[in-house]
């Protein structure tokens, strides 16, 4: 599984939006991000979508957190950009055809599925940022 350079870009957008103690316009961020302007629209469009990011009209306008950076998860992030997060296609592990084998390997996936993603709703934007500052080379978020 690997993850779009979009999601990974949208991360690096909401830390810059969440250390900013004003509006950042979309060429601050793309200049910040050595990104194209467009593209970074595009991100910060979907970010607005999913509810993460709000806007402001106007001369001074810009992009700001729509929640307190403790309340903005890497599962957020990752739905934003990638979709529900899930290894394989739900299934019920108990229905289907009766083969054994293939509810064992359901069920494993879904396990699997579930700790992703209690994982990824446990690391917000708040711990990421508090733990910026530890740059031990094996610190695991």
């Amino acid at each position: 599984m690997r993850l779009a350079k979009k999601t990974q870009y949208g991360l690096q957008i909401l830390l810059q939006l969440a250390v900013s103690a004003k509006l950042v316009q979309a060429k601050d961020i793309a200049a910040e991000q050595n990104l194209n302007e467009p593209y970074v629209e595009q991100l910060l469009a979907a970010l607005k979508r999913s509810g993460l990011v709000r806007t402001a009209r106007g001369r001074r306008g810009g992009y700001r957190l729509a929640r307190a950076c403790g309340r903005v998860t890497l599962l957020d992030v990752i739905e934003t950009f990638e979709g529900p997060l899930e290894l394989t296609e739900t299934a019920d592990a108990t229905a289907g055809n009766g083969n054994v084998h293939a509810q064992a390997a359901m069920m494993v996936w879904g396990s699997l599925t579930g700790l992703m993603r209690e994982t990824s709703a446990d690391i917000t934007l708040e711990t990421i940022l508090a733990r910026e500052n530890y740059l031990m080379p094996d610190y695991v978020i």
